[in-house]
């Protein structure tokens, strides 16, 4: 919690989070030609500043503070802004992967041998929101 205070017409809490989880699942997929057997692992980041309104007891905006009513800065988002398209996020997810397919076809085929596929994936989620 870093402050409570009226940004234009709400009363809000302005709370700035970080957080790290870590993922590792299995799923299938399979369809009429083939089987995916998939083995996922890997991180996803999270972190942002969140408005909430303790009147109505809602989000109202995610957004850097400097962009919302306020002045002072937030180091995760001065890290977002250098980072990823000098905007001032008010929400950065990064997620890394790292995921291993078997993939066995189906049906009428000739050739059943299975097909093995290592995929590292590095994704970037990130958005802004005011709700009017």
């Amino acid at each position: 919690l870093e402050d409570i205070k009226t940004y234009y017409r709400f009363k809000c809490a302005r709370i700035s989070y970080i957080g790290l989880t870590d993922i590792e699942m299995d799923f299938v997929d399979e369809n009429y030609s083939r089987r995916r057997e998939s083995h996922v692992e890997g991180d996803i980041i999270m972190y942002g500043t969140i408005f909430f309104d303790i009147d109505r007891g809602m989000i109202v905006a995610m957004k850097d503070a400097s962009s919302f009513g306020g002045t002072q800065r937030n180091q995760y988002l001065d890290f977002s802004q250098q980072h990823f398209g000098g905007l001032n996020w008010g929400f950065v997810a990064l997620l890394n992967f790292d995921r291993i397919d078997l993939i066995t076809p189906l049906g009428n085929v000739l050739d059943t041998r299975t097909e093995k596929d290592h995929v590292l994936q590095d994704f970037v989620w990130r958005t802004d929101m005011i709700m009017e």
